[in-house]
């Protein structure tokens, strides 16, 4: 065999890489999942802008997050909504501690709840802490006291916990629906655990 017909042979045969399709595949279809699960983050949230900040806030999109509880990676999609929901806030703090706080309680939902009521809890607790601090000492001019503080800690939880009981109603729901591991393939928790 010539020079000539080994490079025109290796230019035939198809080069080899080192991700399959199926890894292609699945990384194509973790992007693609965790952008939808940011948009629908930014989207209820923008929405419902009126409720979604300030110490009073029901923020819908939060129920999403109990995603996490069987596909930690949708800890992504949930931080990055966040961050874009947030830039409706009427502080610049709530990019930052905001943000910090949902992936905080994402990555506990993911790693700390056995079951999933458990993971309910999560978000409720940093939220109300983080949120409730950024509240009274970032956002109130003056400066709040304690008193406010836990106020704004517990209005904030409040409300947090009304937005993940209608998440809890719903994805008890939808994982009794035949569809429900073929769309979020669950990687976590594929008994139910309620």
């Amino acid at each position: 065999m010539t020079k000539d017909d080994r490079h025109s042979k290796a230019l035939e045969e198809p080069k080899s890489s080192s991700r399959t399709p199926l890894q292609t595949h699945d990384l194509i279809l973790f992007i693609a999942q965790n952008a939808i699960v940011a948009a629908i983050y930014f989207a209820l949230t923008a929405f419902t802008q009126p409720i979604s900040f300030g110490p009073l806030q029901v923020r819908f999109a939060e129920a999403l997050g109990l995603l996490c509880f069987w596909r930690p990676d949708f800890a992504i999609g949930m931080t990055l909504g966040c961050f874009l929901a947030n830039f409706f806030s009427p502080t610049p703090w709530d990019l930052l501690f905001g943000t910090m706080a949902t992936l905080i309680s994402c990555l506990l939902m993911s790693y700390a709840s056995h079951w999933l009521w458990m993971a309910v809890l999560w978000p409720c607790l940093v939220n109300g802490f983080v949120v409730g601090a950024e509240i009274t000492w970032l956002m109130m001019s003056p400066a709040g006291s304690m008193e406010v503080f836990w106020t704004n800690t517990a209005s904030v939880a409040v409300g947090e916990l009304i937005a993940l009981a209608c998440g809890y109603l719903l994805w008890t729901l939808l994982d009794h629906m035949p569809f429900f591991a073929k769309v979020f393939h669950p990687l976590r928790h594929q008994e139910r655990k309620w």
